[in-house]
């Protein structure tokens, strides 16, 4: 994974990007399955407020609610947010932002 993408995950996940450096693209799924399993259980809103905020497909995200089991949710709730967070960085590697040099605009 790239580092823009652990960010993204890290910061999802609420994990240090350090542990998620370290894992592979299998392990990071199972990881945030286990987030995303755990939210749906206790936060279910919340975990819906996350996946709009980072642009997940609302279409998408209703049929993996509608086509998979309770079980696999968590996992195709979780590809879903890794395959979103890859087209966002491959967007911003693509049309990449010049910095703007104000001083007022860093917040």
């Amino acid at each position: 994974m790239t580092r823009k993408s652990t960010s993204l995950v890290s910061s999802f996940l609420n994990l240090p990007e350090k542990q998620i450096d370290d894992l592979n693209e299998e392990q990071i799924l199972k990881v945030l399955s286990e987030s995303i399993a755990a939210m749906l259980e206790s936060q279910p809103d919340l975990l819906l407020s996350s996946l709009y905020r980072m642009d997940v497909s609302e279409k998408k995200v209703s049929m993996v609610l509608e086509s998979h089991s309770e079980e696999d949710i968590p996992y195709g709730l979780a590809r879903l947010v890794l395959e979103r967070q890859r087209t966002a960085l491959n967007t911003r590697l693509k049309f990449p932002q010049k910095k703007i040099d104000d001083p007022e605009a860093d917040f």
